[in-house]
């Protein structure tokens, strides 16, 4: 059995928001390479997010994908929401039900 009370990378992971970092990293690319490529940095980023978000490292619990089709979803059961998660990603206003971003 494992000793949860240690310390060791799994239980240290620090949770919160990365917004205003991708806000900031959004803004020099848009400057730089265009509101497109901006738009493709920011989900990359965020989907990294969305890979590593449990405690772990692991992948976000959220994340639901339906079989046999190419459809991702983000669901919040709290608020009984399902959104599409790579137009989201993509989008400015989505906010992370688990406050990654």
């Amino acid at each position: 059995m494992t000793d949860l009370s240690r310390k060791t990378p799994c239980n240290q992971r620090p949770a919160g928001s990365n917004r205003e970092v991708l806000a900031a990293m959004y803004a020099g690319l848009a400057a730089r390479e265009g509101d497109q490529k901006a738009r493709q940095g920011l989900m990359r980023h965020r989907l990294h997010h969305c890979l590593a978000a449990s405690t772990c490292g692991r992948l976000c619990p959220r994340l639901v994908k339906d079989p046999g089709t190419a459809g991702v979803w983000c669901v919040d059961l709290t608020a009984g929401t399902k959104t599409l998660l790579y137009p989201a990603l993509e989008s400015l206003a989505f906010e992370c039900p688990e406050k990654r971003f």
